[in-house]
């Protein structure tokens, strides 16, 4: 490293004049025009945030490495679907680490899981409202686990037979449409309380009196 022998009072006078000169407004320490490296801001002769210029050199897509072995997690969609058709612990965790086109291994024992809620009342499943026979809702359930956006369209988890899981509003029962889906039958209401059948299609929770303001979708604390 050089070194340059400076007259020290040229020294003070010259970094005097660059802070009055340069120095921002907001007390940060940034020095308008000056590379810092290190302050999160482009500036001086930097080409990236902190980087290139008079910084280190920026790093490119081929100075990127990727190299190591990296462990899934958890890739969970839709919430609820692995919750209540999972079973075993065992299972769910399979469901979370696995990737949508290994989901349909799932689709057996979500078929089982269902016939087993209706084997509880005496019954057997019957093709829902959108026409779906069991294997085919499974097939669903357990494949396409990420609600969809309709970019031309609106956005529901179920509007009718024609409009369905393109996402959701935030005032979508997604509990009582998932229930008419599985126990509702052709009309929607097969297990709905009357004539002497349970009431399986509504958790009679509704969305109540809330005033939803917009996103991130915050009500007031009661008191």
């Amino acid at each position: 490293m050089k070194t340059y022998k400076l007259n020290i009072i040229m020294v003070a006078l010259l970094a005097s004049v660059a802070f009055v000169s340069c120095a921002d407004d907001d007390d940060n320490g940034n020095v308008i025009g000056i590379a810092t490296c290190s302050d999160s801001i482009m500036n001086g002769d930097e080409e990236g945030i902190d980087c290139g210029g008079s910084c280190e050199p920026c790093a490119t897509g081929s100075d990127l490495d990727f190299s190591g072995t990296y462990v899934q997690e958890d890739i969970m969609g839709r919430p609820g679907i692995n919750t209540v058709f999972g079973g075993t612990d065992e299972i769910k965790n399979n469901f979370n680490a696995s990737l949508t086109h290994q989901r349909l291994d799932f689709q057996p024992g979500f078929q089982a899981r269902i016939e087993a809620y209706y084997d509880v009342y005496g019954a057997t499943y019957e093709n829902n409202i959108l026409g779906l026979d069991l294997p085919t809702l499974t097939t669903v359930l357990a494949t396409t686990d990420a609600l969809q956006v309709a970019a031309d369209g609106p956005t529901t988890y179920f509007q009718d037979t024609s409009l369905f899981l393109t996402g959701r509003n935030i005032s979508d029962d997604v509990i009582d449409v998932s229930l008419i889906l599985l126990f509702g039958g052709a009309d929607g209401a097969r297990f709905d309380g009357d004539d002497g059948t349970p009431e399986l299609v509504s958790d009679n929770v509704d969305f109540g009196d809330r005033s939803v303001g917009p996103f991130p979708y915050l009500e007031t604390p009661n008191n």
